[in-house]
């Protein structure tokens, strides 16, 4: 069912590319959206579309050019604090950016919700998440000095068009006793500034229209459309005008067929120069966007991640052939991590089906080619692990921006491996994937403040890392945050807390949320119930996708039967299984049921080979066992 939704959208664009006489672009995209949706009700009427809006429009960019990192979104769902739509950081990022553009520079702006204007008063405002009406200081000017127009004409960005989705009648709910002690218009006096063209989503007195079967504004899906290049026939440039006339014609026609109303945008401009070519579309390899939509899924970029949805994404382009979408597939299968069953085998034989491929692209320069070829000389996927081919794959992708390859190097510098050890460039490159939007980058960040690595420790600075990773829905983010609350790292312990961070994280069926949820039934630490029987289920979740910490928590409980009956047998098989893995903590344990001859003959000699590869990676019990059985 549609709905009317009285918002308003103002988006300030630049056009997308140079002339269209022009052979290439020039200058740089920047993009700046801002969505505002959750108003104080006694305000403001809340809004159903404008986040969706904004994101919806930053993955059309995404998919015409623009890059990540030239993307700024602000909206009142942001788990950074710093892209909370409100006034002052609207503002302050947005003056951040403009002060970077160059005059070949293009730029986009879109600012999602309400818009007011008051009798009298011939400037219009945009509503920020936190407007007071009774306050005009908490508005964002369109017009007058320091207005947003203003902002916008004195930017240096060569080309700029003004999209505003206006609908000023009747801002407020209900509730909004602040409403009635303002006077407000439907007056539509806003002057562009010279240099912008504009389109307004209706005309006066008109209402923008929200369908909730597609969950955006009905002008601004078809601005997002139009962009995109859906409209396109028999020649794939996207010009200004007619980005113009299909905005105006498709939503005239859609919001007349569905709903029975009118609503028709009008076109504004002060700009006198050439044609503009907004996009070029262009026929994509098989599979590209479904490896676009899971790269993005996979990474937290540029939206919230869901494992077991970027694989599903992976696979549909793989079966098209798509080189990097099946390296993803055998990266899943490597690594467990989506609830795969962890399959090194399984991992090897596909990822040697589009190795040729990959390695073609990346000696052609391509910055993906280098990161999947990198990572398969890191992880020895296919054939052995090669240190000197990973460091040079994963710099060149660091160089190109690809944001993984950034937090793998940052992990590679944390722990010395393969290169010098470097907490400060660890530092560095995990600050560069957090300012790119990367949940990793901040889970990273939470890490070396929390243990002081190239930092000073900073514990309540770690929990922000981490809570701003959580509430990205990164699962080790989350599952970072439940030890935080579990302990009382950065903030006051509390145990729920630990298990509601921990399920959340388990629900995407990230295998050791799963077990460390598992640890605090099986001990009821914290005023949590004690429940073996929900500690095992856990353990057996993570131990069947092949994850060692599961399986060696699994085997305890069968060792000493918790939760289980006592089987000496099965918990054998599965510390055989962890310790195989290089589970230090599996390895002790089989170690000892050699050493004691439980569900095996004893063997003295196996038991003390274990008991070292487990001291070698720190477990202080095996060094005592090692004592013992050496003696002095």
């Amino acid at each position: 069912m549609s709905r009317p939704a009285l918002t308003m959208l103002v988006a300030v664009a630049s056009i997308l590319a140079a002339p269209v006489s022009a052979s290439a672009q020039d200058g740089t995209s920047y993009a700046f959206l801002v969505g505002c949706s959750s108003y104080d009700r006694t305000q403001l009427r809340p809004l159903p579309s404008p986040i969706n809006d904004v994101e919806e429009f930053k993955k059309a960019l995404l998919g015409t050019g623009f890059e990540a990192d030239h993307i700024k979104m602000l909206h009142d769902k942001q788990g950074d604090r710093r892209f909370l739509s409100e006034k002052a950081k609207i503002l302050k990022e947005l003056a951040l950016l403009l002060e970077g553009i160059r005059p070949n520079d293009t730029l986009v702006v879109a600012l999602s919700g309400h818009g007011v204007h008051f009798k009298g008063d011939r400037t219009g405002y945009f509503c920020p998440v936190d407007a007071k009406l009774n306050d005009k200081n908490t508005l964002i000017a369109m017009e007058g000095p320091g207005g947003l127009f203003d902002l916008l004409k004195n930017c240096k960005a060569r080309r700029k068009l003004l999209i505003v989705n206006a609908c000023r009648n009747d801002p407020s709910s209900d509730l909004a006793q602040a409403a009635n002690k303002v006077n407000l218009d439907d007056e539509d006096g806003d002057q562009v500034p010279e240099g912008i063209a504009a389109i307004y989503s209706c005309k006066q007195g008109q209402k923008s229209y929200y369908d909730d079967r597609r969950n955006l504004g009905i002008f601004f899906d078809h601005v997002i459309r139009s962009w995109k290049g859906e409209y396109l026939r028999g020649d794939n440039e996207l010009t200004l005008e007619s980005f113009f006339d299909q905005v105006i014609t498709k939503t005239k026609t859609d919001v007349d067929k569905t709903l029975g109303e009118s609503q028709i945008p009008v076109v504004r401009r002060e700009y006198t120069g050439g044609a503009w070519l907004l996009s070029e579309t262009r026929k994509l390899p098989p599979g590209e966007m479904a490896f676009r939509q899971g790269f993005r899924l996979r990474y937290g970029l540029d939206m919230k991640p869901d494992l077991v949805a970027a694989l599903e994404f992976f696979r549909e382009a793989s079966r098209v052939g798509h080189a990097f979408a099946t390296a993803e597939v055998a990266g899943f299968s490597h690594t467990g991590d989506g609830g795969q069953v962890r399959d090194r085998a399984g991992s090897r034989r596909i990822g040697a089906t589009v190795l040729p491929e990959i390695t073609r692209l990346a000696r052609s320069g391509d910055g993906l080619g280098q990161y999947y070829l990198a990572m398969n000389a890191l992880l020895g996927v296919v054939g052995d692990a090669n240190a000197k081919e990973a460091v040079a794959g994963l710099k060149s992708a660091v160089d190109k921006k690809i944001v993984p390859a950034m937090t793998t190097m940052a992990q590679l510098h944390l722990d010395g491996d393969m290169v010098p050890k470097d907490p400060a460039e660890a530092l560095r490159l995990y600050q560069r994937a957090a300012e790119l939007g990367s949940p990793e980058g901040h889970r990273g960040l939470g890490h070396l403040y929390e243990d002081g690595i190239g930092v000073a420790r900073d514990t309540a600075r770690a929990f922000r890392e981490y809570q701003i990773a959580a509430e990205m829905n990164w699962p080790s983010g989350q599952s970072a945050l439940g030890r935080c609350y579990s302990t009382g790292s950065g903030v006051p312990a509390d145990p729920q807390k630990a298990v509601e961070w921990y399920q959340k994280a388990a629900d995407q069926k990230d295998n050791r949320a799963r077990t460390r949820l598992g640890l605090i039934y099986a001990a009821g630490a914290g005023g949590v119930a004690r429940n073996q029987d929900e500690a095992v289920k856990l353990f057996r979740l993570a131990a069947d996708q092949n994850d060692p910490f599961g399986q060696t928590n699994l085997g305890i409980a069968y060792r000493f039967g918790n939760g289980v009956p006592r089987d000496y047998k099965a918990a054998l098989d599965l510390f055989t299984r962890a310790a195989a893995q290089d589970d230090a903590q599996g390895q002790y344990q089989l170690g000892w049921m050699y050493e004691k001859g439980l569900g095996v003959a004893p063997n003295r000699e196996r038991a003390i080979e274990l008991y070292r590869k487990s001291a070698a990676e720190g477990v202080n019990r095996a060094v005592e066992r090692l004592k013992e059985l050496n003696g002095p």
